[in-house]
């Protein structure tokens, strides 16, 4: 299982792990923080409290995170430890979504825990190239409301969307393959994968520099 970061930014394996009444309480290999995550309940997805139906884009950033990767900020710093933001020189018109996607986001929200509607918006920004900045929204719902089991539950959908796309393009492009096939198979498909991860991870650190 791989997860996002919410100190690195790192899309990582924990280094260990430990579950706390709902919540999975992760330890990134990277930078050795905890990340908290909500479980959802198995009768279905619920928001607490619910998903109010318009919000104000963009949200406050609360003062004790980094505007841009949502890590800790430390008081009187200038810079941030984890993506090396200097403060004074955040932009947020940098994370803004287009028209389009602004528009499904909201209407995504007004539809509290409808899972095809989340989907929907997850897709349409992965096609769009919009896809850190839809899953950094979805981050600081959860630095807003740590027990948004929603947020919590598409942050996770969105590691696993980048995980997975790359591998299983690949993997049918190749297919049959004989077994020697299946080896360079894996291979290009890890390459493939490392590729995509790494450009998914320069586009959110350079969005605001």
């Amino acid at each position: 299982m791989k997860f996002l970061c919410t100190h690195c930014d790192g899309l990582t394996v924990p280094r260990d792990f430990r579950i706390e009444g709902e919540t999975l309480v992760v330890v990134c290999r990277g930078c050795l923080k905890e990340s908290r995550l909500v479980r959802p309940p198995a009768s279905g997805l619920t928001l607490h409290p619910p998903l109010p139906n318009k919000i104000s884009h963009p949200m406050e950033i609360p003062k004790n995170l980094c505007p841009k990767c949502l890590g800790p900020r430390a008081d009187g710093a200038v810079t941030c430890r984890h993506c090396g933001l200097v403060f004074d020189n955040f932009a947020s018109v940098n994370f803004e979504l287009s028209p389009d996607a602004e528009q499904l986001w909201q209407e995504t929200l007004q539809k509290g825990d409808d899972e095809a509607a989340h989907r929907a918006l997850v897709q349409y920004a992965q096609n769009a190239g919009e896809l850190p900045q839809v899953v950094r929204l979805y981050r600081l719902r959860l630095a807003h409301n740590p027990e948004d089991a929603v947020a919590a539950r598409w942050v996770e959908e969105v590691m696993r969307t980048v995980a997975a796309v790359p591998l299983a393009a690949t993997a049918s492009a190749l297919a049959p393959v004989s077994a020697s096939g299946k080896i360079v198979a894996t291979l290009i498909a890890l390459a493939v994968f490392i590729l995509f991860a790494v450009l998914f991870f320069h586009q959110m650190r350079t969005l605001s520099r």
